[in-house]
């Protein structure tokens, strides 16, 4: 799920290389919602279409930590709530 590899992302030094398949799917549709500043990196295209190899994550975005925030909250407990406020993003675009 994207809004958990958000939260993962919060937790990490950015910028960050991303090279597995199942996550730059996910920096990809992260990137596409506004949520991460991303740069995604296609193989040498031979044919018209060629599959992402390689994602650096620059920042995660106000409205990444404002729908992480909103996430969060919604999931409770208020444990997860009260540790919520003292996380930060290690970049913020």
């Amino acid at each position: 799920m994207p809004l958990y590899f958000l939260m993962r992302l919060q937790h990490l030094q950015l910028p960050l290389r991303v090279q597995t398949p199942e996550e730059i799917k996910l920096v990809s549709v992260l990137k596409a919602t506004g949520m991460i500043e991303a740069e995604i990196y296609p193989l040498e295209a031979t044919e018209s279409y060629a599959p992402a190899q390689m994602a650096i994550v620059n920042c995660i975005t106000e409205e990444g930590v404002a729908e992480l925030g909103h996430w969060i909250y919604e999931q409770g407990p208020k444990g997860r709530q009260a540790e919520h406020k003292h996380l930060g993003a290690t970049e913020r675009c």
